[in-house]
Parts: C-alpha cells; sequence; structure tokens
C-alpha cells in the first residue's frame, strides 16, 4: 500500500515494475552487507531504467525494509549454514524451513536470492513452484 500511494500521484510513464504482472525478483540484486536492492546487473537498459524507478520512486531503500531485509539475509545465512553441516536437518532446522518457506514470510525475495547465491536452486524452484510463481 506504500507503494501504491508513492506511485499513484505521479507520471512514470509505465517505467514502474507491476508486480501483480509480472514477477519483480529477476530485476533485483541485493547487496547481502546492507538489505538495499539495486538492479540486477544482468538486466538490459530498458530494464535497468525500470527497475532503478521502482527502487526509486517506491522509495525501497528505507532504512526499516533494509534493516529487515538484512535481517532476513541473516536469518537465510545462519539456516543455510546449518543446513550445510548436516547429512539430514534437525527437527528445528526443518521448522526453520517451514517458516522462511511459508507464503507470509516477509521478503521472500531475500530467501530466494541467498539460496540461488549459494546455489541451492533446486530449494528455490520448489518454492516458486509451491506458490505457482515459475
Amino acid at each position: 500500500s506504500i507503494c501504491n500511494g508513492m506511485k499513484r500521484d505521479h507520471d512514470h510513464h509505465g517505467d514502474l515494475l507491476k508486480p501483480d504482472e509480472e514477477d519483480p525478483e529477476p530485476f533485483f540484486w541485493l547487496d547481502v552487507g546492507t538489505g538495499r536492492l539495486e538492479p540486477h546487473p544482468r538486466l538490459t537498459p530498458e530494464q535497468t531504467v525500470r527497475a532503478k524507478a521502482t527502487i526509486d520512486l517506491c522509495d525501497l531503500q528505507r532504512p526499516v525494509l533494509c534493516k529487515r531485509r538484512f535481517e532476513m539475509v541473516k536469518r537465510v545465512g545462519k539456516w543455510i549454514s546449518a543446513a550445510s553441516r548436516q547429512t539430514r536437518l534437525s527437527r528445528s532446522d526443518r521448522e526453520e524451513w517451514r517458516d522462511l518457506s511459508g507464503p507470509s514470510i516477509e521478503h521472500k525475495f531475500v530467501l530466494r536470492f541467498m539460496l540461488e547465491s549459494r546455489n541451492l536452486a533446486v530449494r528455490v524452484r520448489a518454492d516458486r513452484k509451491r506458490f505457482q510463481l515459475e
């Protein structure tokens, strides 16, 4: 609702991403040290303009959002580290995965970004399939 309110009064010439019509995740790159978003480095120039316009106009670099994304980075990183040390996940790690992969988890993008960056794309595909995003 904050983003909708911010973009409502601006003529953005159709440059903004529309999450209800397209998956915004491929447009963004996450700075795991700060929680800040940047346009993904593999975007075309036109896609970069759209990602940057969305970040700027929707104020996606608000300190509270960066902080929450960074906290999610730490949480997912901790889970990945614990899971990588085990041949079979512990009960608490399985419960943590259920929480992280649940449909209402905030900043799902961070979870998927972290899994992709650690070569755990199979978990990303499973999560996306579960929510029919692929």
